[in-house]
């Protein structure tokens, strides 16, 4: 029986959870990567910057989950609208992670 550093036997193991991080931040995206990358059932499937791109990247690396920044630049709008499509188009969640640096 093959086991994994976890002790798991790995014929019975699931495959990683694909993600696909919609970020404009650089530094939150780095520290999203060293959480996730901690755990073996997890994969970073593709990380996009550019609003323009995320839908595009979703359909080409069928990720299981998109954590999506709703503040990608001109407006909350545009990420909401990004969500929307890769829901429509997908069968990837969306789950929304968004910080402002602002009370306002």
């Amino acid at each position: 029986m093959e086991q994994s550093s976890t002790g798991v036997d790995t014929k019975l193991r699931k495959p990683p959870i694909k993600i696909l991080i919609v970020e404009d931040d650089t530094d939150f995206i780095f520290l999203i990567q060293k959480l996730l990358g901690q755990y073996e059932t997890i994969q970073i499937a593709g990380i996009c910057q550019e609003k323009e791109k995320a839908v595009d990247m979703a359909l080409k690396c069928q990720p299981d989950l998109v954590l999506m920044d709703l503040d990608l630049g001109s407006s909350f709008s545009d990420g909401i609208e990004i969500s929307r499509e890769i829901r429509i188009l997908t069968e990837a969640k969306v789950l929304i992670l968004t910080a402002l640096d602002s009370p306002d």
